[in-house]
C-alpha cells in the first residue's frame, strides 16, 4: 500500500487513513496509490508548523481536475488541484501547530464536470486483488474456517487470510488443536453482527461500519490485533461524540485504557461541563465510578484556573 514516508497509509472504504505515532512538527506521508475507473493517480501529503498541503505526484490523466479532501480532528479541508500542477506541493489548509498521533482521512476524486475532456496515457490494467479477497468471502469457497458467533451463527472463512490478516490468528492456527483440515471456532461472547463487520473488514469487502456496534467492534479488534481497525473505531467514536453519549464514551474509553479517546473524551466534557453534567449518563457514571467522575471536574477546574 505505501513505501517510504511517515507512519503508514490505510485504505478504508473510498478513503485513506494516514496515521503518524510520533510528535512531529514536519511529516511527509508515504506515497498514495489511487485508481478509480481507470484514473491512476500517485499523491504525497505532507504537514509542515500545522499547514497541510498535498502533491500529484504522477498520473495516467494528461487533462483533468481532481478534488482532493482531508479531514483531521472533525475539520474538513478541500482543493481542486490539476493535472497541470504535478509535483508541486498544493496548500490544502492550516490546523494545530503541535501535532502528536496524526490520523488524518484523505478523499480523491476526479471533478466529474471534466470527465468529456479527459486524456488517459499508458492505461494500464486495474488491479482487483482486493475485490476478489472480498469475493471470497461472499463465495465461501475453498474456506477451511467456521467461525460460530453467539446464538450458533456461523461464518466461513480462510485460515491463510485470517492469519494474514490477525497474528492472534495466525497463532491460534499453529496451535495442534487446530492441526486438522477443517477448523471449527467458537466465540460465543461476540454477537454475530460484530463477528460479520470484523470479516467484512479482514477481506477487505469497503462495506460501511455501523454506528450501534462500534464499541463492541473496538474489543473485537482489540482482541485479534487488528490495529487498523481498531484506530478507525476509535475515530468514529471520537467523531460522533455529543453531550448525551460523552459519559458512556469516557467510561468506555478509561475502562480499556485507551488514553487518547479518553483525552478527547474529558477535553470534550469540559468544553461543555454544564449540559454534560444534567444529562442522566453523567449521573449514571458518577454512581459507577465515582473517582472518574472527580478526576473529570479536576481538570475542568484546572482548565478554568
Amino acid at each position: 500500500m505505501s513505501s517510504g514516508g511517515q507512519g503508514s497509509i490505510q485504505k478504508v472504504n473510498n478513503a485513506y487513513l494516514w496515521h503518524v505515532e510520533e510528535e512531529e512538527m514536519f511529516a511527509e506521508s508515504p506515497e498514495i496509490k489511487v485508481c478509480t475507473d481507470g484514473i491512476q493517480s500517485v499523491w504525497l501529503v505532507k504537514v509542515c508548523d500545522g499547514e497541510i498541503y498535498a502533491k500529484l505526484t504522477s498520473t495516467n490523466c494528461k487533462k483533468g481536475i481532481f478534488h482532493v479532501t482531508i479531514y483531521y480532528k472533525g475539520t474538513s479541508f478541500s482543493k481542486e488541484i490539476s493535472t497541470r500542477e504535478c509535483n508541486k506541493y498544493i496548500f490544502i489548509g492550516a490546523t494545530e501547530n503541535l501535532l502528536y498521533d496524526i490520523h488524518f482521512i484523505i478523499e480523491f476524486m476526479l471533478n466529474k464536470r471534466n470527465t468529456n475532456e479527459l486524456e488517459l496515457e499508458n492505461v494500464l490494467p486495474v488491479s482487483n486483488t482486493t475485490n476478489d479477497i472480498a469475493k471470497l468471502l461472499a463465495s465461501q469457497e475453498y474456506s477451511d474456517v467456521t467461525i460460530i458467533a453467539k446464538g450458533g451463527i456461523e461464518f466461513k472463512a480462510h485460515k491463510l487470510i485470517l492469519s494474514a490478516r490477525s497474528h492472534v490468528f495466525a497463532a491460534m492456527f499453529k496451535h495442534d488443536v487446530f492441526k486438522d483440515k477443517t477448523i471449527r471456532i467458537q466465540i460465543d461472547d461476540i454477537d454475530a453482527k460484530v463477528i460479520e463487520e470484523m470479516l467484512n473488514y479482514i477481506y477487505y469487502t469497503g462495506k460501511e461500519i455501523h454506528q450501534e456496534i462500534v464499541k463492541d467492534l473496538f474489543c473485537a479488534a482489540q482482541r485479534y490485533a487488528l490495529k487498523d481497525l481498531k484506530m478507525i473505531c476509535e475515530k468514529m467514536l471520537m467523531e460522533t461524540m455529543s453531550v448525551s453519549t460523552i459519559s458512556d464514551t469516557l467510561l468506555f474509553a478509561h475502562h480499556h485504557s485507551n488514553q487518547r479517546l479518553k483525552k478527547n473524551a474529558v477535553t470534550f466534557i469540559i468544553h461543555n461541563i454544564k449540559d454534560v453534567i444534567e444529562t442522566s449518563s453523567w449521573k449514571d457514571l458518577q454512581e459507577t465510578d465515582a473517582k472518574l467522575g472527580f478526576e473529570v471536574f479536576t481538570k475542568a477546574i484546572e482548565a478554568c484556573i
